[in-house]
């Protein structure tokens, strides 16, 4: 009974004459000044309130807790500071902030580095925050992400897991952006609103397209510089696969001789069943490097003394580096021969055939000339006052002389 009449008093004096109370101190400064630990028990209460700081409205004795330090001259200095910002005190929508102030240099240098919103958004360095979590910082390293072995972040959707930043996948010294098995979308990159690059699921990429249908699809130009590029040159490919500017000499076009003159008169005096004399023809091609395959049509013609029945010519063109002589030539690898026959009595016969000649420069390498020679055998009663006339003439019009690159 004793205790509770000193309770009371206690109380009495307290709420009456403004006093204040010490627990393991002589000096309170306070009107509750604890020295010690602080124990708040409320498993038996339920609810809210085991430690209740009251406010009073907005902009006026908000609820607070101060953390000071007790200095090197034995003054205790407040440097940390969770303030109640009230933001409405009407019944029913009673609202408010929560901010969190520390400090370098004791009260007077007290700012608020955290907020947590009556609407449960945080800001970190803002009072103001749009989002669940806000981050407003002058570092360019405003966040660090520090775990385990296979950090990553994950990204979902109304629980639904979508894909990933970090290691996730691969080595733990690499880094991902992805998606989770099972997720069909794909990854974009994008500016101004739209994808500008994509990888969809089978792994294909488009730049310029978010639907690329290739492994690599390309919705534009392309510029690619490796210090080879140049004007007219074209990209190729080596045996692996990989790509560099070569001048356009590599890949040849397809090249025509050239036919000029009256071409050659050739076979007269010589008899039945012996070779003529080689002549030139006045008709060349000139080749680059590499490998071609040589097609030649040439027109015979009968002399001023045409051939009749039982009488025939069989004409042989071959390839020279020479037009002062026939001489063969190791760069003919194929064939070499454009043969025709003409008969008696008609008046015109065809040679043709297709010889593979190589030009063993290298590629950028002198291009070679090489001259067409002809000689004629006779048979039969042709006479041996008998020629062909202007064999590789410019005058005939089916006379072509023409190469295909064999690369």
């Amino acid at each position: 009974m004793k205790k509770i009449v000193l309770y009371f008093i206690l109380i009495y004096s307290i709420s009456n004459s403004n006093a204040q109370v010490g627990i393991n101190t002589t000096n309170p400064t306070s009107t509750l000044d604890v020295n010690g630990q602080v124990t708040i028990d409320q498993k038996n209460f339920g609810g809210y309130g085991g430690l209740l700081i009251k406010g009073d409205q907005p902009g006026n004795n908000y609820p607070n807790i101060a953390f000071s330090i007790l200095n090197d001259t034995g003054i205790d200095e407040i440097a940390g500071y969770i303030g109640g910002n009230i933001n409405n005190n009407t019944t029913g929508n009673e609202a408010m902030d929560l901010s969190f102030l520390t400090s370098t240099n004791g009260l007077g240098g007290l700012s608020e580095k955290m907020r947590i919103k009556d609407n449960g958004n945080i800001g970190i360095g803002t009072p103001n925050p749009s989002t669940n979590l806000h981050l407003v910082s002058p570092f360019s390293n405003p966040v660090i992400f520090d775990g385990g072995s296979n950090l990553f972040i994950s990204f979902a959707e109304n629980g639904v897991f979508r894909g990933y930043f970090g290691s996730y996948a691969g080595n733990p010294e690499d880094i991902e952006l992805g998606t989770y098995s099972g997720n069909l979308g794909a990854i974009h990159l994008t500016t101004n609103n739209t994808p500008k690059l994509t990888v969809i699921n089978n792994g294909n990429v488009g730049i310029g397209t978010p639907s690329p249908t290739e492994k690599l699809d390309i919705a534009g130009k392309i510029k690619i510089t490796d210090g080879t590029e140049g004007i007219g040159k074209v990209l190729v490919s080596d045996a692996v696969g990989v790509a560099s500017w070569v001048t356009t000499n590599s890949i040849k076009s397809a090249v025509a001789g050239v036919f000029f003159g009256a071409g050659a008169n050739i076979g007269a005096g010589t008899v039945v069943g012996v070779s003529s004399p080689s002549s030139y023809c006045n008709a060349y091609i000139d080749l680059p490097p590499g490998r071609w395959m040589v097609f030649g049509t040439y027109l015979i013609n009968n002399s001023t003394t045409p051939l009749t029945s039982g009488q025939s010519v069989w004409v042989r063109c071959v390839f020279s580096l020479s037009n002062v002589a026939s001489l063969p030539t190791s760069d003919v690898i194929s064939g070499g021969l454009i043969s025709g026959t003409l008969t008696g009595p008609n008046e015109f016969g065809i040679a043709n055939g297709q010889t593979i000649i190589q030009n063993p420069n290298p590629i950028g390498g002198a291009t070679k000339r090489y001259y067409v020679w002809s000689a004629v055998q006779k048979y039969g009663t042709t006479t041996t006052a008998f020629f062909v006339n202007g064999l590789g003439s410019s005058f005939w019009g089916e006379n072509q002389l023409t190469a295909i690159p064999m690369n």
